[in-house]
């Protein structure tokens, strides 16, 4: 993490008081209860796949190693059904860092729906998915990225899979 908007004290506390923003990888699915409940700290799915035991919100602040993430948490999950949340680390303590990697963490507090953002990724005005985020970032003058509220997500629009 960058070290200027934080505060660190102890080992796993980090205390961010400045503006610094955060990435979460979801499925679709999650989002109806997301926008009523945001998320919140959990022991899920995921973190048995990666056999972490801590009740959390994982995140990285690393928009470059999101692509990592999704093929290590969703190895097997249809990439249409994947989204990507973004949200502001000010005022929070990141109390553990995840033995996975350095790039990702985790936030034990919750993050109210109106505190998140959802990214829709862009080319030639038509919608591409998180796959596309890194060329996305590296080609910008071909895709346009867009953070939008996460109450403004339609939810009739998001692909849900079972």
């Amino acid at each position: 993490m960058n070290e200027s908007p934080f505060f660190y004290f102890g080992e796993d506390s980090i205390y961010c008081y400045d503006d610094y923003f955060a990435y979460h990888v979801t499925e679709r699915k999650n989002i109806f209860s997301i926008k009523e409940q945001g998320l919140e700290s959990k022991t899920g799915e995921r973190c048995k796949r990666i056999k972490e035991d801590i009740k959390g919100i994982f995140f990285t602040d690393n928009i470059y190693g999101v692509k990592s993430w999704i093929e290590m948490l969703y190895p097997d999950t249809d990439i249409k059904t994947l989204i990507l949340l973004k949200f502001n680390l000010m005022n929070r303590t990141i109390h553990y860092k995840s033995r996975l990697s350095d790039d990702y963490y985790t936030l034990t507090n919750r993050i109210e729906p109106e505190k998140l953002s959802y990214l829709e990724i862009l080319k030639n005005n038509q919608q591409m998915y998180l796959n596309d985020l890194l060329k996305a970032l590296i080609y910008e003058k071909e895709y346009r990225l867009i953070w939008h509220p996460l109450k403004n997500l339609k939810l009739e629009n998001t692909y849900n899979s079972k």
